[in-house]
């Protein structure tokens, strides 16, 4: 039996996952989005949300709460709430699956993350992602409603996935930089490296499995945002090097400054993440740290 589905938020990644699951042939898809002219169904969020099977969050992380908010009365224990968003809010410090959590028990929330770049997938390039929940049947079911052209993988380490999402983003800015910088694609290569290293030990600071770090919620994720043009991830780093100023918003720099707070001085103890914190935090010159994190 076909389940129903709520789209929540028709951006690029909306619209990519609506793509997906009318492939998979498995959901009867309604659609909201802030913007009406978006959306075909003119009924509010709060008259769609009661009738959900499942729904994706395919919003920033900065509108999750909000969101949870306007829709915590309609909502119910059998629902399932997937998560596309990768960040973490400022005032509590919380990550995506933090906030619902609030609203929601550990085997409703499914947070589905990896590298799905939303113009590739619109064009019909294959794609990977790992479901991660508490609750591996909550994620089973959301696995089944996709088919072709998304490989899925389970994890049981929400926190770790989750942190890898931040990470990857924040890192994906220095990619812009040294794409920015024109720095070569050896030295990009030995980024991804030592990048990799470096959130793997953070995820164990934060709560999270080592291990995540190499999945492709982590590296997979990092790769694909670091080196993609679509990404504003990526294009916020590119501006900052080469103009040292950008008005760019992307996740990762709304949630460098919750990380900045959650790690402190321990950032430090990581090459990469101190450059980054300089050039996208504190408005140094991308020229003055990014040359120079390779030597030594």
């Amino acid at each position: 039996m076909n389940k129903s589905v709520l789209v929540v938020g028709l951006g690029e990644m909306g619209r990519a996952i609506t793509f997906l699951l009318k492939k998979g042939g498995k959901s009867r898809i309604t659609q909201w989005d802030i913007d009406p002219a978006k959306s075909l169904d003119k009924r509010t969020l709060e008259e769609l949300v009661p009738g959900a099977d499942i729904i994706f969050l395919c919003i920033p992380s900065r509108a999750v709460r909000s969101c949870m908010l306007r829709v915590s009365k309609e909502t119910n224990r059998r629902q399932i709430i997937v998560s596309l968003s990768k960040g973490i809010e400022q005032n509590s410090r919380k990550t995506v699956d933090g906030v619902l959590s609030e609203f929601f028990s550990d085997d409703q929330i499914v947070l589905l993350f990896g590298p799905m770049i939303a113009e590739e997938i619109i064009k019909n390039s294959p794609a990977a992602a790992v479901l991660a929940c508490k609750a591996k049947k909550s994620a089973e079911k959301v696995a089944s409603l996709f088919g072709g052209g998304l490989s899925l993988e389970y994890s049981a380490d929400v926190r770790g996935v989750a942190m890898s999402g931040v990470l990857k983003n924040i890192y994906s800015i220095g990619l812009g930089v040294l794409h920015g910088l024109n720095l070569g694609t050896n030295f990009r290569g030995w980024y991804v490296t030592e990048a990799s290293k470096e959130i793997a030990k953070e995820l164990k600071i934060l709560g999270g499995k080592t291990e995540t770090a190499y999945s492709t919620a982590g590296l997979g994720d990092l790769i694909a945002t670091g080196f993609s043009p679509n990404s504003k991830n990526h294009m916020l780093g590119k501006d900052l090097a080469l103009s040292g100023h950008s008005d760019l918003a992307s996740e990762g720099s709304d949630s460098f400054p919750a990380l900045n707070e959650i790690m402190g001085k321990k950032i430090d103890n990581f090459k990469i993440l101190s450059a980054l914190r300089n050039v996208v935090l504190n408005g140094k010159a991308a020229t003055d740290f990014f040359p120079k994190i390779i030597d030594g």
